[in-house]
């Protein structure tokens, strides 16, 4: 169902969590009782849950990349670390 300008102005000025927390409660102080604009209500919100879907999708993503990349760094510096107490240890012997 297409959402009417006139009604997507009036849900973002409204905002995201009032129009959705006045779907879920069931009351209405911001929006109408009338039929069409509670469905426009809800498949703005919909619309709107898909997109901070992806946006949290797409911020674990980048959270994965950079944990792996602390993770190898920490393994690389713990590396040298051991190889240089190797280095001392069989400098030392000789």
């Amino acid at each position: 169902m297409p959402i009417s300008e006139k009604n997507r102005r009036r849900f973002e000025g409204i905002g995201f969590e009032a129009v959705r927390r006045e779907l879920t409660a069931g009351y209405s102080r911001y929006l109408p009782i009338d039929a069409t604009s509670q469905a426009e209500a809800k498949e703005w919100v919909a619309e709107k849950e898909k997109e901070i879907g992806e946006t949290d999708s797409a911020r674990t993503n980048r959270e994965k990349r950079s944990l792996r990349y602390a993770y190898w760094t920490l393994l690389a510096a713990i590396a040298a670390v051991i190889v240089g107490v190797i280095g001392v240890v069989v400098t030392l012997r000789h």
